[in-house]
Parts: C-alpha cells; sequence; structure tokens
C-alpha cells in the first residue's frame, strides 16, 4: 500500500519488549526453573516411599520461604492423583498378587499423562521429574507386581499430603 509504514508504531501503546510491564516485576517460573536441580532418583519401597515424598516437596520449596514457585496447584496435583484412582480400585479388588494386562495398559496410559502433562506446564514436569514418577511406573510394569504398585500409589498419596501440608498456591 502506498505511504504505508509498516514500522509506524502508536506512542500510547506501551513497549512489549520491555519485561518489567509483562510480570511487573515478580519472579518468573520460566526463567527461573534452570537454578532447581533435579533431585537424585532412589528406590521406592515401603519402609521410604513417606521419607520420598518429604524430600521431594521439600526440595521444591526449600530456600524460597513464601515463594512456592516449583510447587504445583492443589488441582494440578490432584489430577495426577485421579488418574491413578481407578487403576487403584482394581488393583486392590483383584484376587492376584501379579498385575494383569489390562491394569498394566491402563499403567501404560497413566504414564503417557505424565508426560503430556509435564510437557504442558513445566511446574508438573518439574514435579514428575523430581518424584521420579515415571521411572517408578516403569519398575512397576516391569515387575507386575501387586505390592509394588501399591507402594507406588501410596507415594503419589504422600506426595499430595506433603504438597498440602506445605502450603503452596491453591486455586
Amino acid at each position: 500500500m502506498p505511504g504505508y509504514n509498516s514500522n509506524h508504531r502508536s506512542n500510547n501503546r506501551p513497549n512489549r519488549n520491555n519485561d518489567t510491564n509483562r510480570n511487573n516485576g515478580k519472579n518468573n517460573y520460566k526463567q527461573d526453573k534452570s537454578k532447581l536441580a533435579i533431585l537424585p532418583y532412589e528406590d521406592l519401597t515401603s519402609d521410604n516411599y513417606v521419607v520420598l515424598a518429604e524430600k521431594v516437596i521439600n526440595h521444591l520449596t526449600e530456600n524460597r520461604p513464601g515463594n512456592n514457585t516449583y510447587l504445583l496447584t492443589t488441582s494440578q496435583i490432584r489430577n495426577l492423583l485421579s488418574l491413578n484412582s481407578e487403576i487403584y480400585n482394581t488393583v486392590i479388588n483383584s484376587g492376584s498378587t501379579k498385575l494383569e494386562g489390562t491394569i498394566i495398559s491402563k499403567l501404560m496410559y497413566l504414564k503417557v499423562r505424565m508426560v503430556y502433562e509435564s510437557g504442558r506446564q513445566d511446574k508438573v514436569g518439574l514435579f514428575i521429574k523430581n518424584s521420579h514418577l515415571i521411572e517408578h511406573l516403569d519398575e512397576v510394569c516391569e515387575a507386575r507386581n501387586k505390592g509394588k504398585y501399591l507402594i507406588f500409589a501410596r507415594y503419589m498419596e504422600a506426595l499430595v499430603a506433603y504438597r498440602k501440608f506445605k502450603g503452596g498456591q491453591d486455586d
């Protein structure tokens, strides 16, 4: 178009390239996430799942008093737990000590959902990496052992409990 200047910018609009206009000086999670180291993997047992859950939540909140930047909201963590609830009920009601093919396929779907949510929301990804939920789930599927699955389910519940205990952001 003749006379049209594509570089024209209204002086009334704020400069969108200025970071202080975007986040008002608040700590931006996406810029800060690389500063948090991932906890080392530890085997999940009936003796340590509570301690490991507490360690994960403490790691996501320590050295940040009043700032739970890395902690999931109640909805985010309960969504992960609810995915596991149906599987848990099926396993509890089964008479077998081995996990059957249908349960394994549901556990694989749970893994896919965790991977999806990790990619979709950075906080969820950081939570899943630090809690090693996917690695623990893989071990359950390999072992096909009902007892190992029940420890995994209790670990997920312990993560929710400690997250609630520590406070974190509610929505």
